[in-house]
């Protein structure tokens, strides 16, 4: 009787897609995290490059003040981070003077923590 049951077991091969899922499984859950964690490093970059651009546009629609042009930037930084920081520098002399907006957060991941940066140039007269 117990050799009847071993034979009928061993005979049964409905177990087959079972593990078949098992094995795609783990490799199908890890590419969908690596995808929404590098959809959110994305979305963090863009966001600081828009809050970069609305700087800049201060500063072409006749904006002096770099103080303002930071606060303009920062309002406009969506879902900015507790650390996001602008930074602003002036090059140049006689009519033309180049200003560099600089952004830099941090962005914590499935690899960890990472210093995002972006860097936006405008030349004004």
């Amino acid at each position: 009787m117990m050799r009847q049951l071993l034979l009928r077991f061993r005979a049964h091969d409905g177990g087959g897609p079972a593990i078949e899922f098992a094995l795609v499984l783990p490799i199908v859950i890890t590419i969908m995290v690596m995808g929404i964690d590098g959809w959110q490093r994305l979305s963090a970059t863009q966001n600081m490059a828009a809050a970069l651009h609305a700087g800049a546009r201060y500063y072409q629609e006749g904006g002096v003040e770099d103080d303002k042009a930071i606060d303009v930037s920062l309002a406009s930084w969506a879902q900015a981070p507790d650390d996001a920081e602008i930074t602003i520098t002036r090059d140049g002399s006689g009519s033309q003077t180049n200003i560099t907006l600089e952004a830099q957060s941090t962005f914590t991941g499935i690899k960890g923590a990472e210093v995002l940066k972006a860097k936006e140039v405008v030349r004004v007269q």
